[in-house]
């Protein structure tokens, strides 16, 4: 193992896997930030469950970092992967997203890589920022995934380890339909294919590694609530169902060793057994921290 940064030293939960389809999981922000994210995580998990399939880790710690871009498992080049998968939170984020190409020696612009797409890695990108505008990215990758793609990513993962060309994998994925996947045309036209939902298969999202170098440190975070159900128009969760997941599920996801416990939703007060999980915690001797509570769902209790 190649320690970059030294982020290995102190995880718990780090996983170390090797198949035939070696995927690079980037996020365009430096550690602390990515591994404070819980849809990085889960992904990172759920790709790692995927047979065939390997994911590692790779940040952008500063834009002044020197080239080239390698993963924190094993430090492997991040242009030798098979595919690269982006996780975009906001459009600040954009600037990193071609940083991270470039220090891989990637051109960032799609375009610029459609007569060599087979010397570099299949780019994929997505996350909360397709909630807002996803369009951005169009410019930047091969692949756009918009909404809740946890299900949607594992399928185009799958097309890819069954196959070794590039453009029959991008073919394949047009002709497929996969909700929430947009591959850009060679005319430009930003095509949208909707939003992605998740299964209740993969749901609900927990923490796969734990680290003190994180913003959140050694919290578990876990996710007993998704969307939001009040829907205002001016929030990006607005087109998200609401959906919350039983305690007795949530609770069998927590390791012994995790003490504090991060409960993870927008509308966390609508969980209608948010109280009775809490009560549990605490009763077991752990800290509990919530990530959202409206004030209009808050009373004495």
């Amino acid at each position: 193992r190649r320690e970059d940064g030294g982020f290995l030293r102190g995880e718990w939960g780090t996983i170390f896997k090797e198949a035939p389809l070696q995927v690079a999981l980037a996020y365009p922000s430096p550690y602390g930030v990515a591994m404070s994210s819980l849809g990085f995580q889960t992904l990172y998990r759920l790709i790692n469950d995927l047979p065939g399939v390997s994911c590692e880790r790779a940040v952008l710690q500063s834009f002044s970092q020197a080239p080239p871009l390698v993963t924190i498992e094993r430090g492997r080049k991040v242009a030798d992967m098979a595919v690269l998968g982006i996780s975009v939170a906001t459009e600040a984020e954009l600037a990193g997203v071609a940083k991270l190409l470039m220090l891989s020696g990637i051109p960032p612009l799609e375009r610029e890589r459609r007569r060599d797409r087979g010397q570099f890695p299949l780019v994929i990108a997505g996350g909360p920022l397709t909630w807002a505008d996803g369009s951005p990215l169009l410019a930047l990758a091969d692949v756009v995934m918009s909404g809740e793609c946890d299900d949607s990513l594992l399928r185009v993962l799958e097309i890819c380890r069954d196959s070794n060309d590039m453009e029959s994998i991008l073919e394949l994925l047009v002709s497929e339909e996969i909700p929430g996947v947009t591959v850009p045309s060679e005319d430009d036209a930003e095509e949208t294919a909707g939003f992605a939902k998740a299964t209740e298969e993969h749901l609900p999202a927990f923490r796969a590694v734990i680290t003190a170098k994180a913003e959140f440190g050694d919290m578990f975070l876990v996710e007993p609530a998704r969307g939001c159900p009040k829907q205002c128009g001016f929030c990006v969760m607005a087109p998200r169902d609401f959906r919350t997941f039983d305690i007795d599920r949530v609770h069998s996801l927590l390791p012994e060793r995790a003490k504090k416990v991060g409960l993870v939703g927008a509308a966390l007060g609508h969980h209608p057994q948010l109280r009775e999980l809490v009560a549990r915690l605490v009763e077991e001797g752990r800290r509990v921290s919530l990530s959202s509570l409206r004030a209009d769902k808050l009373d004495a209790e």
